[in-house]
């Protein structure tokens, strides 16, 4: 059984898997030692929620009677021989989004107690699964150990191509930016054609109901100010952009910031003073508590449009600096930026911040157009006479938070019996209107319950505190409220684990009393879906086409089409989990 663990000298000598990794070696072994503490609180308050709670009710996660998981984590973004960069540009201002998450990954892994192992090193982890002896082992008869593969797609790909033939149904796939229906079946370009089932792929941010939201956990390590607020003339704005490519074209946008702001920069690769604006201070590059340091002296975290969804906003507001977020003037998406080109999505970012914008808007951050001048003063103007008292971290981003939503993924998440993801049989079908994705359905439903299953708030007599047990819910609630006024979190969310529920015209018949004058297999997309004007039916045949996501938008509309939708109500503080689905 898997059992609670808490000694971190035992998680260290896990990520430091060897001596060619030193950079990733030493990030990862000091986000975790400097995070610890968090860990430890977030995995207390997750216990003591469960322990509180009582028997019952059913609504209760399940931490103390689980299988003991053996799952290897590979990480193909780290393989050397050959290397992609990431390893080689760690400490000089490279991306680090995806090894916060690989970190935080492992980090709860150990924490939960499952057995962990590491590769970075893809002859390592094709012998583990060899000596598994899995060549040709059909998912229903897998043997016990590793349970689990988690990997992203170039180390899946890797693990493909040396035929280490492990049961495809084992893998979960971290995939930044997700994967969409048409990529995971269509040829293959460097990120796409897996043939996974999509809810494999475990995204940054809950981008599509599609793909599992694994995330990552927003750090709040305390640091003192390098510059104590109040010291310097005028507020300070820091500029997050650590290279210098990331400047370019925005001297206009910080000069007028500067008639408000004292602007800093954190910026790696600067070799001559010239290569940013004459007004601003430079740090080179700082990471770890020094960065936390020059972060907290900020008033302001300013977003230059690039680099898209990264967790520097997020720590920015968790530590109370208010994040501008560029709005763009036109969706950034494949057809209109280079970055997107070879990612498996069709995504349309409507800032450079898709998730603050839907999930945490104003206060903690606003939308900036930087070409419109008068918009930015007007803005900063706003933003500076509504000062905000303290940080916010959405719960979903929480060590508790994350523990929730990991322990729910795998207790619940089974790709090799073809079973509904997860135990709950709670959902809302949707008829959608002709001409909308299953998403789009979805999200223009409120729930229409509250997210209490008993009664909560203070009790007014001895007898009705022995009366209405206290629930798990109940516990979580005011931790786990959103303090902010997105409408996103009273949205039903599509469930697509559910698709092959609604599947069947008999389901029709029960729910909407709809009698299907023709039923004809499809492999499109948008299958399950009617014509109602034709009473005709047509229902998917390979489960791997399900999606919520399709028709997309700038796909035709077909006259008289509505889609068939499973959706559910959002936990709250959960993007993406159902209040059964803890």
């Amino acid at each position: 059984m898997a059992k609670i663990r808490t000694t971190m000298t035992e998680l260290i000598s896990l990520v430091v898997t060897d001596d060619e990794h030193t950079n990733s070696n030493q990030f990862m072994r000091e986000r975790i030692k400097r995070m610890w503490s968090q860990w430890i609180d977030g995995l207390d308050r997750y216990k003591r929620w469960i322990d509180q709670s009582s028997t019952q009710l059913t609504v209760k996660p399940n931490l103390y009677n689980r299988i003991k998981l053996h799952i290897h984590i590979h990480l193909g973004l780290l393989t050397l021989g050959p290397s992609v960069g990431i390893e080689e540009e760690i400490n000089k201002g490279g991306p680090l989004g995806e090894l916060v998450q690989w970190t935080d990954l492992i980090t709860a892994l150990y924490l939960l107690g499952h057995k962990v192992t590491v590769s970075k090193n893809i002859a390592q982890t094709v012998q583990l699964l060899r000596d598994g002896n899995f060549h040709d082992t059909p998912c229903s008869g897998i043997p016990e150990r590793p349970h689990l593969v988690y990997t992203d797609i170039r180390g899946f790909r890797q693990i493909e191509k040396r035929k280490a033939s492990f049961p495809k149904c084992k893998f979960r796939v971290l995939d930044s930016f997700g994967t969409e229906n048409k990529y995971n079946l269509k040829v293959p370009v460097q990120f796409s054609r897996l043939k996974l089932n999509l809810q494999q792929f475990q995204t940054f941010f809950p981008h599509t109901p599609d793909n599992s939201f694994l995330g990552f956990v927003i750090d709040h390590s305390d640091a003192a100010p390098m510059i104590p607020r109040g010291s310097t003339d005028r507020p300070i704005a820091l500029v997050a952009g650590k290279v210098v490519q990331m400047w370019k074209n925005a001297t206009a946008y910080l000069k007028t910031l500067s008639e408000f702001f004292e602007i800093h920069g954190n910026v790696a690769d600067v070799s001559d003073a010239k290569q940013l604006p004459s007004f601003v201070t430079n740090h080179k590059v700082l990471s770890g508590t020094e960065y936390l340091g020059l972060l907290k002296s900020a008033t302001v975290l300013v977003g230059l449009g690039f680099p898209y969804e990264s967790p520097g906003p997020l720590e920015a507001i968790a530590h109370g600096v208010i994040f501008l977020n560029v709005k763009f003037k036109s969706p950034h998406n494949k057809k209109t930026v280079k970055f997107f080109e070879d990612k498996p999505t069709d995504r349309q970012l409507t800032s450079q911040h898709p998730y603050i914008e839907d999930y945490v808007g104003e206060p903690y951050s606003y939308l900036m157009l930087p070409e419109d001048t008068e918009h930015v003063r007007e803005t900063v103007r706003r933003l500076l006479s509504t000062p905000v008292d303290s940080g916010y971290i959405p719960f979903e981003l929480t060590t508790t938070g994350y523990l929730e939503r990991l322990n729910a993924l795998l207790n619940h998440q089974d790709f090799c019996t073809g079973q509904a993801s997860n135990q709950s049989t709670t959902f809302t079908p949707i008829l959608a209107p002709a001409g909308w994705s299953c998403n789009k359905a979805c999200e223009s439903v409120e729930r229409l319950s509250p997210p209490l299953t008993v009664l909560s708030g203070p009790q007014t007599t001895k007898e009705s505190i022995q009366v209405v047990p206290s629930s798990y819910l109940d516990h979580r609630y005011e931790y786990a409220r959103p303090r902010t006024a997105s409408i996103k979190w009273q949205r039903l969310r599509c469930a697509p684990q559910y698709f092959t529920e609604l599947n069947r015209a008999d389901k029709l018949s029960q729910l909407w009393n709809f009698t299907c004058r023709t039923n004809v297999p499809s492999a499109d997309m948008t299958a399950p879906f009617v014509d109602v004007t034709r009473g005709a039916c047509s229902f998917q045949l390979n489960n791997l086409r399900f999606s919520c996501t399709y028709p997309d938008p700038s796909d035709p509309v077909k006259p008289n089409i509505q889609r068939i939708c499973p959706c559910h109500t959002r936990l709250l503080g959960q993007s993406t989990l159902c209040e059964q689905c803890v």
